[in-house]
């Protein structure tokens, strides 16, 4: 299990170190690695100036530990006699003191020995010495440090603590975008053992620290009084007492200066590094220009003190910040800067005690397996997190609307024609040529809706194991079969077969597409999409009047009845289309071999604000019984049937009045035509209509109203007036235009991915329930008006209306009380690169989704 690894720290540095004293306090096992082989493998330490930080030290440290803080100052004796820093600033070249700053307690401001403080830090830590880190591996749950020795390690998270030229920064962004930024300054570092008599000149000044620079040549002084020891500088003594002033100090000296004028532009033009000795008669040569005691005091260096040559640069995070729930960096790794500015410790400091704060250290981390796919790929492609930022994302969008949405378009189109075929083939003769009597042709019709509804249920195991797009493919492939098949029909029970196979193989469009959907596109975004796809549905309707039209003119002399070339052609063109799906539509984004590594992560980063993932293979039973427990669910399944009762009178019965109005066949199947532009542009207007203003509720009623308008002329005006009736009819198909908006509501609302599997499937099979119902108010005794079936079209309608302005105020009242409980959810990079953004966590279960309405 995950949480059964340790996390990685890279770095016993002042944050490595605090951060496993953190890791220690939590009981979360961790494990500590350091390139070094000691302490004191590159000599003396430094020392530090720690203000801005010390609540935060202080609120993080141990009683064991902050009781022994004093052992770490450089000075302690200097403290408690009261003596404190105002880190004065000198003209090096006249003495003159330019600046300071105001006294403060140790309260308010220390100066510590850096090695001192990471020995304090360490008690009770088990450091791995000599462990020089290499590289990132990520697994499935877990994230693997590799080593220079060819050791590796693997664990829930990695911490990078590994200074300013952090090789862990480097595996996130690459070599060049993680490359420090070179300064023209030379820095010349030593460390130098002098008696209380020697210091005394520099102590009078400051107990502790003073800078300065020469104003003849801009060269800068930075001299910090590192300890009292009386042993060799490596060996930091205990702090000595108050009383023990007369003992030697060890002081910090640094002399830099700009590489474009001398004494140190001679430095830049080498093409190799001083030796010590030059090194030091550099150091000579640039005292000579400064004033008493400063002079005097460098001057003490001795022929035989190791000089170090320090190269200042900084580094800035980039704006897009990589920091997920497997690897970040923390401290100088993070934010590298030159010491001038005084504040890289206090970074380390803050940054555990916010790390602390942060759910992914003090909660444990997600259960195996509970984390989607695209998380996963995130932390593979961290090298092209810092390129996503210059994306176009509008110039994406239409990238993936080209490739995405004529295929969709495409499916639903053929889904609609194949399913109303039947609608026309039944002005051609199909009750005739097979014998259908009584309510034979509804029952024909209601049972490719009763195949539908069966295959929902295992639709939901197959979409959580298999990528939707595959399966949609190959499901319109075998529907196509299913509708050429029936040309082969001879009789009742044969087409009746025919139709519940395509009935079981459509089953999977609805939450193929919705789940599609919700892969590519964001929650403003997808109810535009979902309508252009279901604008198939109308386009259907005006090719499909043709198409019948057409094939009305295939003599008997052809061999075929019209109907049967029309099954056969229709059949094959599906065909053709669901290899397309098969073959061109990507598994995921991440799959898209026509996107790049920036623009999957544009993407992704995109869509991480639906908080519903993108896909995850781990069918989890428990989000099923969820679902059965949520209460939108239940209203959005009732909202589809009641709409989709009147889909079906549309679906199926729409050529049947028309001709009942008193138009023969062909004709009417011409006038059919302008019911599907009425169902474009209605299904049109409503998505994008979302799109620039996203009341999802208040456009559905927008389109209920003339549904029922269109309801109330086919119930009560005389078959006579067939201008009003055809209007009417023509009116009622403005109830398609709020089916799509309600399946992109299930797919923005539902979060989980085996429960927005279920969901997709249970509101298509409620389209089916209402398919269903639909057609069986047409009964024959109410031939040729099915004044019942027109007054059903009437009152499901406002009951949908109803039922959308009750989930409205659910949707409504769950985000204030979520927004009371939690505040507003996390926006921005963090929450990108979150594991709990990409978590599958349902909608019930994660307090940070919030629903759109």
């Amino acid at each position: 299990m995950e949480n059964d690894l340790p996390v990685i720290i890279i770095g016993a540095g002042i944050s490595g170190l605090l951060l496993a004293q953190q890791l220690r306090q939590l009981n979360i096992p961790f494990q500590i690695f350091e390139r070094d082989s000691s302490f004191t493998a590159r000599g003396s330490g430094w020392g530090l100036t720690l203000h801005w930080s010390l609540p935060a030290l202080r609120g993080l440290l141990p009683e064991h530990l902050l009781s022994r803080l004093r052992e770490t100052y450089v000075d302690r004796g200097a403290v408690e006699r009261g003596e404190d820093s105002t880190f004065p600033f000198f003209d090096l070249t006249t003495g003159e003191r330019k600046g300071g700053v105001p006294q403060a307690g140790e309260n308010q401001r220390i100066r510590v020995n850096r090695e001192r403080l990471r020995r304090l830090l360490a008690t009770d830590v088990d450091i791995q010495w000599g462990k020089s880190f290499k590289e990132l591996s990520d697994y499935m749950t877990a994230v693997g440090a590799l080593f220079e020795d060819g050791t590796e390690v693997r664990g829930r998270m990695l911490f990078g603590c590994d200074g300013n030229r952090s090789r862990v920064r480097r595996e996130m962004f690459g070599t060049e975008k993680s490359a420090n930024q070179s300064i023209p300054v030379t820095m010349f570092g030593f460390t130098m053992q002098v008696t209380a008599e020697q210091a005394a000149p520099i102590r009078a000044l400051d107990p502790f620290f003073l800078q300065g620079t020469a104003s003849a040549n801009d060269v800068s002084l930075y001299t910090s009084h590192a300890t009292l020891a009386d042993a060799s500088i490596t060996v930091l003594q205990a702090p000595q007492s108050a009383e023990d002033v007369d003992q030697s100090y060890v002081y910090q000296v640094c002399i830099s200066g700009s590489t474009m004028k001398e004494p140190f532009r001679s430095v830049a033009e080498r093409t190799t590094r001083p030796k010590n000795d030059e090194r030091i008669a550099l150091i000579r040569n640039a005292a000579q220009s400064f004033a008493e005691p400063f002079r005097q005091f460098v001057s003490v260096i001795s022929d035989g003190a190791t000089v170090k040559q320090l190269d200042l640069d900084d580094w800035a995070f980039p704006n897009n910040r990589v920091a997920t729930s497997t690897h970040t960096l923390v401290g100088d790794a993070a934010h590298a800067m030159t010491m001038f500015l005084g504040a890289g410790a206090n970074h380390a400091i803050v940054d555990v005690l916010e790390l602390k704060q942060m759910p992914t250290i003090s909660q444990t981390s997600l259960e195996s397996g509970s984390v989607d796919d695209a998380w996963l790929f995130l932390n593979k492609s961290r090298h092209a997190n810092a390129d996503a930022s210059v994306v176009d994302i509008r110039a994406l969008r239409r990238k993936v609307d080209w490739h995405i949405v004529p295929l969709m378009f495409g499916c639903y189109t053929m889904q609609f024609l194949d399913k109303v075929i039947l609608n026309y083939a039944a002005v051609m003769g199909i009750q005739k040529d097979l014998h259908l009597v009584g309510n034979d042709f509804s029952n024909v019709a209601t049972f490719l809706f009763v195949g539908l509804l069966c295959f929902e249920v295992p639709n939901v195991y197959f979409l959580q194991r298999v990528p939707a797009a595959k399966w949609l493919g190959l499901n319109v492939v075998l529907w196509g079969i299913a509708t050429a098949s029936g040309a082969a029909a001879t009789s009742y029970r044969t087409l009746l077969v025919s139709r519940v196979f395509l009935g079981v193989f459509e089953a999977t469009i609805g939450p193929s597409l919705l789940l599609i959907i919700s892969q590519w596109y964001n929650k403003s975004e997808q109810a535009p999409r979902f309508s252009l796809f279901y604008c198939g549905l109308g386009f259907g309707q005006i090719i499909g009047g043709a198409i019948s039209f057409a094939f009305q003119h295939v003599t008997p002399g052809a061999g075929l009845a019209g109907w049967r070339v029309m099954f056969v052609a229709l059949g094959c063109l599906t065909i053709v289309i669901g290899l397309g799906t098969l073959l061109l539509v990507p598994d995921t984004p991440m799959q898209a071999r026509w996107l790049t590594d920036a623009e999957k992560v544009a993407l992704l980063k995109h869509v991480s604000v639906n908080r519903t993932g993108v896909q995850s293979t781990t069918f989890q039973p428990r989000q099923i019984l969820g679902a059965f427990m949520d209460p939108q669910l239940y209203l959005m399944v009732l909202a589809v049937i009641l709409l989709s009762v009147s889909s079906g009178v549309v679906t199926t019965y729409s050529a049947t009045l028309i001709r009942n109005l008193g138009y023969v066949p062909k004709r009417a199947a011409l006038m059919n035509m302008p019911s599907g532009v009425v169902s474009i542009f209605f299904t049109l207007l409503v998505g994008f209509g979302i799109r620039k203003q996203s009341n999802r509720w208040l456009w559905i009623i927008f389109c209920i109203i003339p549904a029922i308008i269109g309801g109330a002329l086919m119930s009560f005006l005389p078959v006579s007036n067939r201008r009003g009736c055809l209007a009417g009819i023509y009116l009622v198909n403005a109830v398609v235009a709020p089916l799509p908006v309600l399946y992109a509501w299930t797919a923005a609302n539902v979060s989980g991915s085996t429960k927005r599997a279920f969901a997709a499937a249970v509101v298509s099979g409620s389209f089916s329930v209402g398919n269903i119902i639909g057609p069986q108010t047409f009964q024959a005794k109410d031939a040729p008006n099915y004044r019942p079936a027109k007054l059903a079209v009437m009152g499901t309608q406002a009951g949908c209306a109803v039922v959308t302005i009750v989930l409205y105020g659910y949707y409504r009242w769950q985000n204030a009380r979520r927004d009371r409980q939690r505040g507003k959810p996390q926006t921005g990079e963090a929450a990108f690169m979150s594991k709990e953004v990409w978590s599958t966590r349902t909608d019930q279960e994660d307090e940070d989704f919030r629903y759109s309405y």
